[in-house]
C-alpha cells in the first residue's frame, strides 16, 4: 500500500526538479530516462532476488534480508524520481524545439489549422469583433521550415478580427489560414507574472493575428488529428453553444459570465472589474468548476442511479446498486470535468474519485495520504506545466488539510455517498462547513499571500454563506439551464442580489491583507506552518509553528525582492511597459514614479497588469509623487488608473488647470526647470520645462528630471572608486533636438552629466544630438520601448551615435525592466573599467544595473 506513497512522491519530485532547472538537453534527458529505468529494473531484480531467499516474511532485525528489501524500496523511488525528470524534459523540449524562427516574425505564412479551445472575445476597435483563439496546425503551405529543418509550432495563439455577424470561430472546424506570426514576448517586471508558463503548457509556440482565412471543407481539409482529439473539439464545441446561449439569454453581462463558468468553465466573461471584488470576497474559486462542483455531480448522479438499480433485484444479484452508482459516479464526474476545461481543480478530482472507486470496487480503502498523494502525481503526468502555477497548490493544499483534518470530501468519500449514506452526510455538512472554512482560511492564506500578494480577511465570513449558495443553488440552475434556460434566469436574478453583497463586503475597511513578494524559503516555510496549525492535535505542539509566520506580518527590508536603499541613495526601476514611459525612483522612505505607462488601443491601461501589481510585490503602498511628464498616451494613459486605485501624496504635471487629471483631489504641483527637492539625503532637480511659447508640441513641454544621491555618499564612492562626479539618474520624456538644446543652453554640462540616462523620446531620430551626449555623458543609456512598435524606435541612426560615443545602450525588449541602484554604481564602473581596461560594455548589455530578464531562467520562459 505504501509502495504507492513512496513512488507519487518520486514523481512529483522528479517533476519539480526538473521544472526547476535551466533548459534541458537530450543527452541529460537520455541519460535520466537510462538510469530511472535501469534503477527500476534493478529493484524489480532485487525484490525477486529476495522474495526467494527469504520468502514473504516481515522484515526486521533478524531477517537478513531487510537491508536488501530497503534498498530496493529506494532504488525504485529513485528509478521513478529519475524517470520524470528525463520525461519532463524531454516533453519541453519538443516544445521548445517547435520555436518559431526570427526570419519568419511578421511575415505572411499559409497553414490549414483546426480551432481548438474556447475562443475568448478581446476589446477591439470598430464594429468589428476581436477574438482569440488557439489553432491547431495541420500543414504548413508556406513559407517552407526554416532551411535547418527545424519543426515550425504545432500550436499557435492568433487573434482574429471578424464582423459581429459572423460570430466566433468554432472549435474543430477546418480553415486555411494566412496570418502573421512571432515568437511569444512577454514584458519583464519585478514581482509581476506572464503568460509564458500557461501557453508553454498549451504547446503555444507562436502568436500573431489572422490577415485573411477561409473555411474548408471536411472532404478537403486533412484530418490532423486522431479519434480522442475529434472527440475533445466536439465538446469544446457543445461548450461554446452553450456560451453562447448563455450569453445570448442573460441580459446582465456580469451573471452570464459567473453563469457561463459555472456551467462551462468559461470565466472570460467576467470583467475585470468583477474579479476585483471575487477576489477581495476570497470568492472566486467559486465562479469556477471547482472540485466539489465536479464531485457533487458524481454524486447526485450516484444517488439517482443507485435508487433506480435498487428496484432490480436481478441486477442487483448481479452486481451491487453502490459499484453501479460509484462508477456512474465516476463517469458523470469525468464528463463534467472535460466539459469544464478539465482545469486542475477538475483533474484532481477525478483521479481521487478513481482511486477511491477502484479500491472499493475491490473491497479495499486506503488512507487518505494514498488517494491525495496519487492524484497529484498523476496530474504532475499528465500535466507537469501544472505544478508551477498556484492553482495546483491551491487546490491540492486544501484538500490535503481538509482530509488531514478529518472532514469527509465526496470526491474522497464517493463510495460512502453511492452506498446511500447520503442522508446522513448531508447532516454533517452543515457542521462541517464552520470547520471547513476555519481550515481552509488557515491554511489557505499564506499560499494566496505567497501567490498572489494579497489574502481576503473577509473571506472566511462571507464564504460560509456563499459556498452553500454557489454549490448548491447556482451550480445546479446553471447546469439544468443546459436543458431548461430559464433556469439561467433565476440564477442570473439571485446573483444580482448576491453580488450586491459582495460589493459591499469587498468594500469594507481592511478587507485585504497585502504583503510584499517573499523569499522563497520564507514562502516554504510559512505554508509548511499553515498546514501544521490547520491539523488536528495538541496546542501546545502547534503553537511552535507560528514563529514561522512572522515575516508574513512584518518582513524584513533586507529580504524583500528589492530591498530600499540607505539614506542619500536611491534605485531606480525603468519600468518594461512597452511603447510607453514608466520609471520607479525610491530612497529610504519615499517613492516617485516618472509617467504611468502607455494607453493601448482598446482604450485599457498596464496599471493593473504591471504597474500595480509591482508596485505590490515590491511593498510599495503609497506614491509621495507621480509624476507625468507630459500629454502623450504612452505616458499618460495610466494615471487616472492610478490616482482611482493608489493612495498618492502629490501630482506633478505640466498641465493647465483644466486638464483632466488636475481634476482629482491630489495636491498638485506644476513641473518648472529648477524646481528642487531632497528626500532622505537625495536631491531631485527639475530641469525642464522653462517658458514655452502655448502652441508648443505636447513633447516640447515634457518634464524633465534628475535625481542625485548625497553628495556625501557620492564623493566618497567617487573617491574610492577614483571617478569624478556625482551619481545621477536623468529621465528624459519626450524631449526632441530642440529641448535639448535648450537644456544645453540653460544648465552647464557639470549639472546635466549624469551616471544613466533614459534615451530621449524612445531613441527617435529626432533626439539624441551629438552635442546632448557630450554634455551628458551617460555611462549607461536605457531605451524604454515597445518591441516591434510602429515608429521604427529606437532608430537605427541614433543607435550609431551611441555606439560612436562609447554609451553602453539596452533597450527595454532585451532586457526586460532595468534595476539600478546608485549606492552600487561607482563600484559596478570600477570593477567594469578593471576588467576592461577601458573598454566599454558589450553592446545591449548594461555597464550598470541589471537586466532583469536574466533573472527568468526556466525552460518556458525562453
Amino acid at each position: 500500500m505504501y509502495t504507492w506513497l513512496g513512488a507519487s512522491l518520486a514523481w512529483l519530485l522528479g517533476t519539480a526538479l526538473q521544472l526547476m532547472s535551466e533548459a534541458p538537453t537530450r543527452a541529460g534527458c537520455g541519460w535520466g530516462l537510462t538510469l530511472g529505468a535501469g534503477g527500476l529494473l534493478l529493484a524489480a531484480l532485487g525484490r525477486v532476488w529476495w522474495r526467494g531467499w527469504v520468502g514473504d516474511g516481515d522484515p526486521g532485525s533478524g531477517n537478513p534480508g531487510w537491508r536488501l528489501q530497503w534498498g530496493c524500496h529506494v532504488l525504485a523511488a529513485a528509478g521513478l524520481a529519475s524517470l520524470a525528470w528525463g520525461l519532463t524534459g524531454w516533453r519541453a523540449l519538443d516544445r521548445l524545439e517547435q520555436a518559431w524562427p526570427h526570419h519568419l516574425d511578421d511575415q505572411v505564412v499559409l497553414a490549414d489549422v483546426r480551432w481548438t479551445g474556447l475562443p475568448q472575445r478581446t476589446p477591439a476597435q470598430g464594429n468589428a469583433l476581436r477574438w482569440r483563439v488557439d489553432a491547431r496546425i495541420l500543414r504548413w503551405l508556406g513559407p517552407a521550415a526554416a532551411p535547418s529543418g527545424t519543426p515550425l509550432p504545432g500550436r499557435v495563439q492568433l487573434s482574429w478580427d471578424r464582423p459581429a455577424a459572423e460570430g466566433p470561430p468554432r472549435p474543430g472546424e477546418p480553415w486555411r489560414v494566412a496570418m502573421r506570426l512571432r515568437t511569444p514576448d512577454e514584458r519583464v517586471n519585478p514581482g509581476v507574472g506572464d503568460g509564458t508558463l500557461g501557453r508553454f503548457g498549451r504547446g503555444v509556440r507562436a502568436v500573431g493575428r489572422v490577415v485573411s482565412a477561409e473555411g474548408l471543407p471536411a472532404t478537403v481539409a486533412p484530418s490532423g488529428s486522431g479519434w480522442l482529439t475529434a472527440r475533445l473539439d466536439a465538446i469544446d464545441a457543445w461548450r461554446q453553444r452553450v456560451r453562447d446561449r448563455i450569453l445570448e439569454r442573460v441580459p446582465d453581462t456580469r451573471a452570464a459570465g459567473v453563469i457561463a463558468g459555472l456551467s462551462v468553465g468559461d470565466q472570460a466573461a467576467i470583467s475585470r472589474a468583477d474579479w476585483v471584488v471575487l477576489q477581495r470576497t476570497g470568492t472566486a474559486h467559486l465562479v469556477s468548476i471547482s472540485g466539489t462542483h465536479v464531485a457533487l455531480l458524481g454524486v447526485l448522479a450516484a444517488w439517482l442511479v443507485r435508487g433506480a438499480w435498487s428496484r432490480l433485484p436481478g441486477l442487483t444479484r448481479r452486481v451491487p446498486a453502490h459499484l453501479v452508482a460509484a462508477w456512474v459516479a465516476l463517469g458523470v464526474s469525468t464528463l463534467y470535468a472535460l466539459a469544464a476545461g478539465w482545469g486542475v481543480p477538475a483533474q484532481r478530482t477525478v483521479w481521487m474519485m478513481a482511486f477511491v472507486t477502484v479500491l472499493g470496487t475491490v473491497g479495499r480503502r486506503w488512507p487518505w495520504p494514498l488517494v491525495w498523494l496519487p492524484g497529484a502525481a498523476l496530474v504532475a503526468l499528465t500535466d507537469p506545466w501544472a505544478l508551477p502555477q498556484p492553482g495546483f497548490w491551491l487546490s491540492f493544499v486544501a484538500v490535503g488539510v481538509l482530509l488531514a483534518s478529518g472532514v469527509r470530501l465526496p470526491e474522497a468519500a464517493v463510495d460512502e455517498w453511492a452506498q446511500g449514506r447520503w442522508w446522513s452526510r448531508w447532516r454533517e455538512a452543515g457542521s462541517e462547513l464552520l470547520q471547513t472554512q476555519r481550515l481552509v482560511a488557515v491554511a489557505l492564506a499564506p499560499l494566496a499571500l505567497v501567490c498572489f500578494q494579497q489574502a481576503s480577511i473577509v473571506g472566511a465570513g462571507v464564504n460560509v454563506l456563499a459556498v452553500p449558495l454557489f454549490t448548491l443553488v447556482f451550480t445546479p440552475l446553471a447546469l439544468a439551464g443546459v436543458l431548461w434556460p430559464v433556469c439561467w434566469d433565476v440564477a442570473a436574478w439571485g446573483l444580482q442580489a448576491t453580488w450586491w453583497a459582495l460589493s459591499m463586503s469587498a468594500e469594507a475597511p481592511g478587507a485585504v491583507w497585502t504583503v510584499p513578494a517573499l523569499p522563497a524559503w520564507v514562502a516554504a516555510s510559512g505554508i509548511a506552518a499553515a498546514f501544521v496549525l490547520a491539523l488536528p492535535g495538541r496546542w501546545h505542539w502547534r503553537v511552535l509553528a507560528l514563529p514561522f509566520l512572522l515575516p508574513f506580518f512584518r518582513l524584513p527590508d533586507a529580504w524583500h525582492l528589492l530591498p530600499r536603499p540607505p539614506p542619500g541613495q536611491f534605485s531606480a526601476v525603468v519600468v518594461d511597459v512597452g511603447q510607453g514611459g514608466a520609471t520607479l525612483v525610491r530612497t529610504s522612505s519615499h517613492t516617485l514614479l516618472f509617467d504611468a505607462g502607455p494607453l493601448r488601443p482598446d482604450g485599457s491601461d498596464l496599471v493593473e497588469r504591471v504597474i500595480a501589481p509591482m508596485l505590490q510585490s515590491l511593498g510599495v503602498r503609497r506614491l509621495d509623487a507621480l509624476v507625468i511628464s507630459h500629454d502623450d498616451a504612452d505616458h499618460s494613459g495610466g494615471a487616472q488608473s492610478l490616482l482611482n486605485g493608489t493612495e498618492v501624496g502629490q501630482l506633478m504635471t505640466p498641465f493647465g488647470a483644466d486638464h483632466p487629471l488636475r481634476r482629482h483631489p491630489v495636491a498638485h504641483r506644476g513641473c518648472e526647470a529648477g524646481l528642487t527637492w531632497t528626500w532622505d539625503g537625495v536631491v531631485f532637480r527639475m530641469l525642464h520645462p522653462g517658458p514655452t511659447p502655448e502652441n508648443a508640441s505636447d513633447n516640447a513641454r515634457s518634464c524633465v528630471l534628475q535625481v542625485e544621491a548625497g553628495m556625501a555618499n557620492a564623493a566618497g564612492s567617487a573617491t574610492r572608486s577614483g571617478a569624478a562626479g556625482p551619481v545621477r539618474l536623468l529621465l528624459t520624456a519626450d524631449i526632441e533636438a530642440e529641448q535639448e538644446r535648450s537644456l544645453l543652453a540653460r544648465w552647464p554640462a557639470s549639472t546635466l552629466r549624469s551616471t544613466v540616462m533614459l534615451v530621449p523620446h524612445h531613441g527617435s531620430r529626432t533626439s539624441s544630438t551629438a552635442a546632448w551626449l557630450r554634455a551628458v555623458a551617460p555611462r549607461q543609456a536605457v531605451v524604454q520601448v515597445g518591441e516591434r512598435n510602429a515608429y521604427g524606435h529606437p532608430s537605427p541612426a541614433v543607435m550609431g551615435r551611441y555606439a560612436q560615443s562609447g554609451i553602453p545602450v539596452v533597450t527595454t525588449p532585451d532586457c526586460g525592466a532595468f534595476v539600478w541602484e546608485s549606492a552600487q554604481a561607482m563600484a559596478d564602473v570600477q570593477n567594469h573599467r578593471s576588467a576592461h581596461e577601458g573598454m566599454t560594455a558589450p553592446w545591449g548589455q548594461p555597464a550598470l544595473g541589471r537586466c532583469w530578464r536574466a533573472t527568468r531562467t526556466r525552460h518556458w520562459q525562453h
